[in-house]
């Protein structure tokens, strides 16, 4: 989990605003500071996004196909939450 979030800061750190990131590491050392590990897939989301993000406002064929990827991801968490499952 520790080399996940390095490489993902690395990635961060590269293409973004130093805004971004520092917000990204600040939101995740937050979490790091609770006893359970629980809610790091919440926190890493957003910096996964960020960097997503700046991947397809550099690649522009990206767009298209990250759309698609988040709008399914999209609708597999909102009929996950209908069906009351408990997302972390």
């Amino acid at each position: 989990m520790i080399a996940g979030i390095l490489l993902l800061f690395l990635g961060i750190a590269r293409r973004v605003h130093p805004a971004y990131w520092s917000y990204a590491a600040v939101s995740v050392l937050f979490d790091l500071s609770w006893s359970t590990l629980e809610g790091v897939p919440r926190y890493l989301s957003v910096s996964f996004y960020v960097v997503l993000a700046s991947l397809a406002e550099r690649a522009k064929w990206t767009y298209e196909p990250l759309l698609a990827l988040s709008s399914a991801l999209l609708a597999l968490c909102t009929v996950a939450f209908a069906n009351a499952y408990q997302m972390t």
